[in-house]
């Protein structure tokens, strides 16, 4: 499960609009006597149901055009088909210990609170007790994500059931758990509500024994997924025949990418070398090596791979 950063912005404080409605006892949302501000509460305004008092919306109630800030601390009730509370995007409603959001009489399941568009309840979904906070619009909502081992390389794979604003993954590696380095990063789907599942192969170059997710939002905001913990596959090549009469050395590597071969003298000294084309099947002739103990050296970009070679 990611470690979810609040994305959303209460804005309302912000505007110079904005009035404080507090509930002066029970009655309709719609009726300018039930509020302290003298007004049907308007978008951007803070509003609070004080505990006690049941504040009950009738119709369809819209305040979208600026966020506004609710504070259940009584009950909020819908007790009408059609009704609803549609709040403009950034607002939130805070439901205290005391406060509850309630359906009741025909059309239940027509009632609802949306904000930005966003369902955030509905009166078919029962009531709803506090504490509890609605409109913490959350980056993504990830299913899974998986990292195992395929021999040398990782098979990465997630899920996101949602997306928010959703820019792109980053998979991050690390050999002990708290040092981390990005791998590779792949585009998000932006804003979704379909699932969308993703994937990646990776050679371990760094042997890696921990991986986690990174997601950044369009506005910079991340999060990370919890680590994933991989048995380490440590990268070797294969020299064969070894020890070696010199004439053909067959050299199997893990990763198919260029770099460079050399074979050095135990003094440091280069005796054979070779630009690596991207083959993991290397068949090495005509090196004229003589009798002797050498280090094969091989470097494809920062990955170094070293081992011994006997020539009798």
């Amino acid at each position: 499960m990611f470690i979810l950063l609040l994305v959303s912005t209460l804005l309302s404080s912000g505007s110079i609009f904005a009035a404080t409605c507090v509930s002066l006892g029970s009655g309709s949302w719609n009726n300018p006597a039930t509020w302290s501000c003298g007004a049907i509460p308007s978008p951007g305004d803070n509003i609070t149901i004080q505990a006690g008092h049941t504040v009950t919306i009738s119709v369809n109630t819209n305040m979208n055009g600026a966020a506004s800030s609710i504070n259940i601390d009584g009950v909020l009730l819908f007790d009408s088909p059609g009704a609803k509370l549609r709040l403009g995007c950034g607002s939130m409603v805070f439901i205290s210990a005391t406060g509850s959001v309630q359906s009741s009489g025909v059309g239940q399941s027509s009632h609802s609170i949306r904000i930005c568009g966003n369902e955030v309840w509905s009166g078919k979904d029962g009531p709803l007790t506090g504490p509890l906070v609605l409109g913490i619009v959350l980056p993504i909502e990830l299913t899974y994500f998986n990292a195992e081992a395929n021999g040398t390389q990782i098979d990465f794979a997630w899920q996101t059931a949602s997306e928010n604003n959703n820019d792109f993954f980053t998979i991050e590696g690390s050999a002990d758990g708290f040092s981390w380095n990005e791998m590779h990063r792949i585009a998000g789907a932006g804003s979704t509500q379909e699932v969308q599942n993703y994937s990646y192969e990776s050679a371990n170059k760094n042997n890696y024994s921990y991986f986690r997710l990174k997601q950044t939002d369009f506005d910079g905001e991340f999060a990370y997924s919890d680590l994933v913990a991989v048995k380490l596959v440590r990268a070797e090549m294969k020299i064969y025949p070894n020890p070696n009469n010199g004439s053909v050395v067959n050299i199997e590597l893990p990763f198919k990418e260029k770099g460079m071969l050399q074979i050095l003298h135990t003094d440091g000294r280069i005796a054979y070398s070779m630009e690596l084309t991207g083959s993991q099947n290397l068949r090495l002739v005509n090196m004229n090596l003589t009798t002797g103990t050498y280090m094969i050296y091989i470097q494809q970009n920062d990955q170094v791979l070293m081992d011994r070679l006997v020539i009798q």
